[in-house]
């Protein structure tokens, strides 16, 4: 594999026609390709960094924008369809209630990514159902129905609810 990179340190960035007062902005761009061992194209990027560029540094300052794109793809990816839609439009409201609908979104993705690394139950359950849609879907109609007492007391009564083919007592779950 072979890592060809090119950059540019204090590239001025053209100001907005007709705005004299401001200097343009400088920033640092790199440019970086992959190929095999034939020459095949297997990557190809640019980035722009406020960091120095220099040839020591660009692969590894390339390497750190692609995983970070790719982390905020996959997060954006699973905002937008496991779940918690969110590219519904939220601007119906008159000034904040689509930054305000889409922090909650956020606000709970980041609850729920807490929970699957530190709740024993919250992932036993989540391993027994599968995927996020079909947990939010249960979740949405078991509160929608009942008042459970506590978040987890919901989450141990959908857990016993799926392992047995008994009806279960919602006694001791709900208030």
């Amino acid at each position: 594999m072979r890592k060809l990179s090119y950059y540019i340190n204090n590239l001025a960035i053209k100001n907005p026609q007709g705005d004299t007062q401001h200097p343009p902005q400088e920033v640092n761009w790199c440019e970086v390709i992959v190929t095999n061992a034939t020459g095949k194209k297997l990557y190809h990027n640019s980035f722009v960094t406020d960091i120095s560029l220099n040839v020591n540094n660009v692969i590894d300052i390339a390497t750190a924008g692609r995983s970070r794109w790719k982390i905020e793809n996959e997060n954006n990816n699973t905002l937008k369809t496991k779940g918690y839609h969110l590219d519904h439009n939220f601007g119906h409201g008159k000034e904040n209630l689509s930054k305000t609908l889409c922090s909650l979104n956020i606000l709970a993705f980041l609850f729920h990514t807490v929970q699957e690394l530190d709740d024993d139950l919250y992932m036993e359950l989540r391993d027994n159902i599968g995927n996020r849609e079909e947990f939010f879907v249960g979740i949405n109609f078991l509160t929608t129905m009942f008042n459970f007492k506590s978040f987890n007391k919901m989450l141990e009564y959908i857990l016993i609810a799926r392992q047995t083919e008994e009806n279960v007592d919602m006694k001791g779950y709900i208030m």
